[in-house]
């Protein structure tokens, strides 16, 4: 028994250079009615087969004689095709279709010998494969394996597989294999002795040969690695095949299914099943637990065959062969089985187009990353999920490099000049005033040792409201209590407390401690003194919207921004010159203001409004979708409306430093006119995604910036071990090139600033012999080559064309590029410049409130990364992929929390309402859950 081989070679196209490089088939879509043809008096279908790329069905044909002829249908036409030309003496009886469409394989007899044939239409049929064995069913395996190496050309070879059930000489059935050529065959499932050519110490099931009593194969889940078989008690069971061997089988659905027809949907959720006795057809989800009816005014019988977009069966029906158009959830989406983890993660694909996951990652790109690394093994031959390249991961970047290049800044040249001004300006001023006393506490508390100073002790105890010795009036200490990245740097942690205190405990909003004539003795000190405090400030000067009031320490005309409605008394000085960002100013114009114009005080029938919503931000800069959610409080504060239009009015349109050019890019972030680029029932979650994503960035802004900005406040076998090559992952790119170009933008204003810096002396963190400006500029340069790229890939997927393979590669390699540049960036916030292991994530920032307006804060905060999963379109069908996305949070507070405060809370905190339709109850299964 067994096979004769017919040539030696392996006919297949050898791996090229990316897995990008083979293309992928474009599938047609079926037809949307239902179709049948009549075949000829008496005859009958023996076996049949959809294309995998066109509603074209493969036929084999027998009349009343005996004799058999192959044919197609094109569905929906009414007669019936003859294109194939089969050998003098042919007699077929089995049809696969090669995966890649074009080509039929063909078993029957010939001869007195079992053949398996080659055809193309308009030429005759090759004999690839003979045996003396009958052949029983013929499956052509979905995905190519590495069946050899090319020596001359230094590449591997590939090919597809062929599967069929050969009888023995018991009349029991074994499946075997042998290539698309006919060549290296192997024993898969079915009884036998162990193949010879294994020695005794090598596992059998590594070169095929899974025991059984008898074995016929049925079809292939389409992700190429489980194979329905049915034993000898034509029961289903399911082989499964791991990285470069047949590992195990195991009854389907616990052997609940026997003795019937099936075919596995090509989402790969399930599968469709005729049974005897039984009218229509019977689809099997979620493990065979949830069971659908399907064309039950009809009377089928096998064999059947789906559509391969899933929106069609075609079965025998009498005399007829019935196409039934079907309708199942997620039916064209080919890796659907991936992403769904329960019943409800189908609901909310088939309604919103895609949802977000919860996760246990500490960083955004870790989405990503952990698909790459953290659950498999081997990247051609293990299941990947095809990634979502979102805006969230440059933001994310961006956020870092922001970071990273501020607190340089602040430690190398701000945090040295303050501490130096202290000194100065303790001694220069006159022994016993308020402010001498003060700089003399903050150079104690900059020590860490309060010696008998019990200012210095409140300063550094940072407990509460407390009689001040100093101030001789009661301050709250409480406002000193380090946040951001201050907490976790005991250097910065003291700086934060004194910085804090010193523009806190002089701002005449704030306190009642030092008169305007206290204060100008600031402008008498020394022009060293007022020297050193104007390059502590200036250490600041790209990070930070401009102030509102004039400095203290020097002699000025001075004009707040053009968008500040109700600008503080000229008389007020500040000694560090807090950002008034517009985001400030709409924080602040969205709350009650006693002192205001009546038609300018938000309140309402149920009092003043005392607490702002980050959603006042995201409105004022052009969220439609931020306003929309705002309604319920604008009926409850009508002249919150007002307000909001006046705002957009006020926008400034020419942004200056880093940190308003930030907020513009985040405006691009939330226009609404990208949102034609998806389909309209995904855009609600796309909506509601973009606005999370921007309100995140702006967390992270306002958490690095946290010292230095002011905070509005309302008032009041045998060649069996080959490795399978699974469908690559070929991902896409968030459908937003407006938001990728301005993150972009970002980036290279960055380096032009960065160049034009003071020396900065040091290694580039992670490289061995470059200098620290040149490696932050390649950095930075290389982050906004990269969103430009990505903004081009969109803007041609928002046209319908797919990516290249070098795109595709550039997809898959985001969360790596992601990881190494963030990375980089995040360990310039380090003294000594080195890679290290940076601070989860989760993150908070208070916004707004507190002060002497007695109003609760406003936190702003960043969760754990979410995970996006979105349907996007897929070679004439559709496919899931998976990105990263922000999480965000917002609450009223009586107190204020730093990020490790922030991330215990975190999980018994909820999300806004407006995000929750469309998260997940649990996370994806690493690696993918096999559906059956």
């Amino acid at each position: 028994m067994g096979g004769q081989w017919l040539g030696c070679l392996v006919l297949a196209a050898a791996v090229a250079a990316s897995v990008f490089d083979r293309p992928e088939i474009r599938v047609s879509p079926s037809p949307p009615v239902s179709a049948r043809v009549e075949l000829a008096a008496g005859e009958r279908a023996l076996d049949l087969a959809i294309a995998p790329d066109s509603p074209l069905v493969a036929l084999v044909l027998a009349n009343p004689a005996g004799e058999r002829r192959l044919a197609w249908w094109r569905i929906g036409a009414v007669s019936l095709e003859n294109p194939w030309r089969l050998p003098a003496g042919a007699s077929p009886r089995w049809v696969a279709w090669h995966p890649e469409g074009k080509t039929l394989f063909v078993a029957g007899e010939q001869g007195g010998q079992w053949t398996i044939w080659r055809a193309t239409p308009g030429a005759e049929a090759r004999a690839i494969y003979r045996s003396k064995s009958r052949i029983e069913r013929l499956v052509a395996g979905p995905r190519p394996f590495v069946v050899g190496f090319d020596e001359q050309r230094q590449q591997d070879r590939i090919a597809f597989r062929l599967f069929f059930g050969l009888q023995l000489q018991t009349g029991a059935y074994r499946v075997e294999s042998v290539t698309e050529a006919g060549s290296r065959p192997y024993r898969v499932v079915g009884p036998g002795r162990k193949p010879a050519a294994v020695s005794e110490t090598e596992d059998w099931r590594a070169a095929g040969g899974l025991p059984a009593k008898s074995a016929r194969p049925v079809a292939f889940h389409p992700a190429g690695h489980l194979l329905l078989w049915q034993d000898e008690k034509d029961c289903f069971q399911v082989a499964r095949y791991e990285v470069d061997h047949w590992e195990s089988s195991e009854p389907l659905f616990e052997g609940q299914l026997c003795g019937a027809a099936v075919a596995p949907l090509p989402n790969g959720t399930g599968l469709v099943a005729w049974q005897p006795g039984e009218p229509g057809l019977t689809v099997y989800l979620d493990r065979g637990r949830t069971r659908l009816p399907v064309a039950n005014g009809l009377r089928l019988q096998p064999p059947i065959a789906m559509a391969p977009d899933g929106r069609g069966a075609v079965a025998l029906a009498g005399q007829a062969i019935e196409y039934v158009p079907v309708r199942l959830p997620l039916a064209d989406v080919v890796n659907a089985w991936m992403f769904l983890e329960d019943p409800a993660d189908t609901a909310r694909f088939e309604r919103n187009g895609g949802l977000l996951r919860p996760t246990s990652y500490d960083q955004l790109h870790s989405v990503l990353e952990a698909e790459s690394y953290g659950c498999l093994a081997q990247p051609l031959a293990v299941h990947r999920r095809p990634f979502l390249v979102t805006t969230d991961l440059f933001w994310e970047l961006y956020a870092a490099a922001y970071q990273g290049l501020f607190i340089l800044r602040e430690r190398r040249q701000a945090a040295p000049a303050f501490w130096e001004l202290v000194h100065a300006a303790g001694a220069a001023l006159p022994a016993g005033t308020k402010l001498e006393k003060m700089f003399r506490s903050m150079e104690a508390a900059g020590r860490g040792e309060p010696r008998g100073d019990a200012e210095a002790a409140l300063i550094l105890r940072a407990a509460g409201r407390a009689a001040s010795p100093v101030l001789g009036v009661e301050f709250d200490y409480a406002e000193l209590k380090p946040r951001g990245h201050y907490a976790s740097d005991p250097a910065l942690d003291r700086y934060f407390r004194a910085v804090r205190y010193l523009s806190w405990a002089t701002d005449p909003e704030q306190t009642d401690a030092l008169t305007r004539e206290e204060l100008l003795a600031l402008r008498r000190l020394p022009v060293r003194v007022r020297e050193i405090a104007l390059r502590w400030i200036g250490a600041y000067a790209d990070f930070l919207a401009p102030p509102r009031s004039p400095l203290a320490w020097r002699d000025e005309s001075f004009q707040p921004p053009g968008y500040v409605r109700h600008p503080p008394p000229q008389e007020r000085l500040l000694v560090f010159p807090l950002g008034w960002g517009f985001d400030n100013e709409v924080l602040n114009s969205t709350v009650y203001h006693a002192g205001w114009p009546p038609e300018e005080q938000i309140k309402g029938g149920q009092g003043p409004r005392l607490v702002p919503s980050a959603l006042d931000v995201a409105a004022a800069l052009g969220s439609r979708f931020a306003r929309e959610l705002l309604a319920g409080e604008m009926a409850k504060f009508p002249p919150l409306e007002r307000a909001l239009d006046r705002l957009v009015a006020r926008r400034p349109a020419a942004p200056a430093t880093l940190y308003e050019r930030w907020l513009d890019a985040l405006g691009t972030q939330w226009a609404e006119d990208v949102l034609a680029a998806m389909p309209a029932a995904q855009r609600p979650l796309w909506k509601a995604k973009r606005l999370q994503t921007g309100l995140a960035s702006w967390t992270s802004l306002r958490h690095v910036t946290v010292l230095v900005n002011e905070r509005s406040a309302a008032e009041c076998g045998e060649e069996g071990i080959e490795p399978i090559l699974l469908r690559p992952p070929r991902g896409a790119v968030e459908p937003d090139p407006p938001a990728f170009e301005a993150i972009a933008g970002l980036f290279e204003e960055t380096a032009r600033r960065v160049e034009s810096w003071p020396a900065l002396a040091g290694v580039a963190p992670g490289e061995s012999e470059e200098p620290l400006r040149q490696g932050i500029l390649r950095r930075l340069r290389d982050s906004a080559a990269t969103a430009r790229r990505f903004a081009q890939i969109a803007r041609r997927q928002n046209e319908g064309r797919e990516p290249s393979a070098e795109e595709y590669e550039l997809i898959l390699d985001a969360g790596r590029f992601a990881e190494h540049h963030f990375l980089v960036f995040k360990s310039l916030a380090r003294e000594d410049l080195a890679l290290s292991t940076p601070d989860p994530l989760p993150k908070i920032v208070d916004v707004a409130g507190g002060g002497r307006s007695g109003a609760p804060f406003l936190l702003a905060a960043v969760g754990r990364p979410l995970e996006w999963n979105h349907i996007v379109p897929f070679y004439g069908r559709r496919q899931i992929v998976k990105g990263a996305a922000y999480s965000f949070y917002e609450f009223a507070s009586e107190q204020l929390l730093n990020d490790e405060e922030w991330r215990k809370r975190l999980p018994s905190q909820s999300p806004p309402a407006w995000i929750g339709p469309y998260l997940a109850r649990t996370s994806l299964s690493c690696p993918p859950r096999d559906p059956f």
